[in-house]
C-alpha cells in the first residue's frame, strides 16, 4: 500500500489505502495476508508500547489505522493475516545508508546515543523476515521486524564507516 500518494493529502492518502484493501479482501479464496507496517507506529513517546503504539507523526498514526483496519476486517472475512511492523532499512541504495555515509564526511559528528539499541532493519534480514513469515503457523499476528541480534547506534555507524558499498 502507499504512505501518501506523491501530492495527496492525508485523507486522500488513506481513502487510497483503503480502497487497495478494500480490493484485496474481494479476491476469492484469498488465506493468508502480509502486511507491511512500521514501528512508527511506535512514535518518541516513551509511554508507547507493543499493545498500546502511540505515534508521534501522521505517517505512524496511518500505519496504526492499517493494522487496525485489516485486524477487524480480514478477521471477520477468516483471512489470516500477518502484519510485520519493519525497522528502519539499511543497506545499499537505501536513504539512511546514504545519510549514514553523509555523516561521516562531517568531521563534527558523533553518533547520537550510541549505546542504544536501534529498530534498524538490514536488507537481507528483511527479505528473510517475511519469509520465513510465510513458514509460521500462527494466525492474526502482528510481529516487529528489526535486526537480531539488535545492533546500537554506533554499531550501525561503525558498519558503514567502514565499508563505502553500504550505501
Amino acid at each position: 500500500n502507499t504512505a501518501f500518494a506523491a501530492g495527496s493529502s492525508i485523507k486522500q492518502g488513506r481513502e487510497l489505502n483503503l480502497n487497495i484493501f478494500k480490493n484485496i479482501l474481494k479476491i476469492k479464496n484469498l488465506k493468508k495476508f502480509i502486511q507491511l507496517s512500521s514501528v512508527a507506529v511506535y512514535g518518541l513517546n516513551k509511554s508507547s508500547t507493543f499493545k498500546n503504539p502511540k505515534p508521534h507523526n501522521s505517517y505512524g498514526r496511518e500505519k496504526l489505522f492499517h493494522e487496525k483496519y485489516i485486524e477487524s476486517n480480514f478477521k471477520k472475512k477468516k483471512i489470516d493475516y500477518k502484519i510485520l511492523r519493519i525497522g528502519h532499512i539499511y543497506g545499499c541504495g537505501f536513504s539512511l545508508s546514504r545519510y549514514i555515509h553523509s555523516c561521516e564526511r562531517n568531521k563534527k559528528f558523533k553518533i547520537p546515543l550510541p549505546k542504544t539499541q536501534s529498530n534498524f532493519l538490514s536488507k537481507p534480514a528483511l527479505v528473510l523476515g517475511i519469509l520465513a513469515t510465510l513458514d509460521v503457523e500462527h494466525k492474526n499476528y502482528i510481529s516487529n521486524l528489526i535486526d537480531n541480534p539488535n545492533k546500537t547506534y554506533e554499531q550501525l555507524f561503525k558498519f558503514h564507516f567502514l565499508d563505502e558499498n553500504n550505501f
